[in-house]
């Protein structure tokens, strides 16, 4: 009975080992796998410790940097600064008040090609990215690595939205404080307003030279057109400018414009903005800066918007006449306004004539430009050229005994004076002549 008993206990798996058997060793694959887990579980703890501690700092710099933020409210109840417009009696431009010249546009009114431009050279993953693009901050940083020492400014790896916070309320300052507050706003910006409104906070805010914020502005400063007449090649060039509007002005510096509006319209390609035939022709059309002209504004009516814009200031102040975007319909007529400044001209004209008119140039000049200045010191100071207040020389009224005598015959009755003389009589039929012969 103790035998099969026995045979039993050692047929049982996990059954006491016989007597006098040594247990086996753990085989090298067991030993490896134990060696294995506790690596992993080291790593696994210092990972979690290391998260614990990282989110600890990231708290810490989160709290500091959003201690002091601006509010989003100027960005939900925004309010363009726009230029102020005075027109005459029959609605012809007479002028325009500005600290910024602006036009504000709305995002349904600003053409696709121009809102591709701008996407393709500044975020090109703007409808995806949740306000900052951890992909081109890495590639920045990169790039920034490889250039260390070389003395270039950091490439930027901001996005749109962050572009936003920047220009409106975090500032221009070259700081990482900087950037982590602009980070840290465009994460909220992109919670509150869409994508539609971000944009369009952008593309008429942003500043593109030449004293033109926004594109509409800038569309007029550089080409003459509104933004619907743009194409794919006046599109680029625009969206070349908010890297250094100053450096690819096409006004000053046309070759560094032309290189830069070619790199936007190879990255509008990339995103299938513009296929590559468009991109080719675009690239062959010169770099021509048209400018602004302003043929419709009312000539001889400055004094007359000089007193609009006083009576303006006075009624709404300096920032709302300037930034209000106010819109000024007067009485001026046009007509009436040349023809009573030619009137002016032509009485101021004739008053001088009588008076003396123009006498010559008082001397002549020698030794061209290089020496004017001690030339025109020199001069003496006769009865037409006097000095004013400010040093400067001016034409005065000659004096007494520089004038032309009047001779008055004895005779009474009338005398035929000679022809450039003028006649005026003196105590009933005496006749005097303003003249050397008479």
């Amino acid at each position: 009975m103790s035998e099969s008993t026995s045979a039993r206990e050692r047929m049982v798996p996990g059954g006491p080992e016989p007597a006098g058997r040594r247990p086996r060793a753990p085989s090298p694959t067991r030993r490896r796998l134990g060696f294995v887990r506790r690596v992993a579980g080291a790593l696994l703890g210092l990972t979690m410790l290391g998260g614990v501690v990282a989110g600890i700092v990231g708290w810490s710099a989160y709290s500091r940097f959003s201690a002091d933020l601006p509010t989003l409210d100027g960005l939900r109840h925004y309010q363009p600064r726009v230029m102020s417009r005075v027109y005459s009696g029959d609605d012809r431009l007479m002028v325009e008040f500005a600290t910024e010249r602006r036009i504000f546009v709305p995002y349904t009114a600003i053409p696709d090609l121009v809102k591709q431009a701008f996407l393709s050279a500044e975020d090109q993953n703007f409808w995806s990215h949740r306000g900052v693009d951890p992909l081109a901050i890495a590639r920045a940083a990169f790039t920034d690595l490889t250039r260390m020492g070389a003395n270039r400014r950091p490439v930027g790896a901001s996005t749109i939205t962050q572009q936003v916070a920047k220009n409106m309320l975090v500032g221009n300052e070259v700081s990482l404080t900087r950037k982590a507050r602009e980070a840290i706003l465009a994460l909220r910006i992109e919670g509150t307003l869409s994508k539609e409104r971000i944009l369009e906070l952008y593309l008429n805010e942003i500043y593109l030279g030449e004293k033109a914020y926004g594109v509409a502005a800038a569309a007029q400063v550089y080409f003459n057109k509104s933004l619907d007449q743009l194409d794919a090649a006046e599109a680029a060039l625009l969206a070349a400018l908010p890297k250094a509007p100053n450096n690819y002005d096409p006004f000053r510096a046309r070759d560094a414009a032309r290189g830069r509006r070619d790199w936007v319209l190879d990255r509008m390609v990339d995103t299938r903005a513009i296929t590559a035939a468009t991109a080719a022709a675009a690239k062959a059309e010169p770099v021509v800066a048209a400018g602004a002209r302003r043929p419709d504004m009312v000539p001889g009516a400055e004094w007359f918007t000089d007193e609009v814009r006083r009576q303006l200031v006075e009624r709404f102040g300096a920032d709302q006449t300037a930034q209000g975007g106010l819109v000024v319909h007067t009485s001026l007529d046009p007509a009436l306004q040349l023809a009573a400044d030619g009137a002016l001209r032509e009485g101021l004209l004739a008053y001088d004539r009588a008076h003396g008119g123009w006498r010559g140039p008082v001397t002549r000049l020698a030794g061209g430009r290089a020496g004017w200045q001690a030339a025109l010191g020199a001069v003496p100071h006769t009865a037409a050229t006097m000095p004013r207040s400010d040093g400067s020389m001016g034409w005065g009224r000659r004096s007494r005994s520089e004038r032309v005598p009047w001779r008055c015959p004895s005779l009474a009755g009338r005398v035929r004076c000679a022809t450039a003389s003028r006649v005026r009589r003196r105590g009933g039929s005496r006749t005097c002549c303003r003249s050397a012969t008479w």
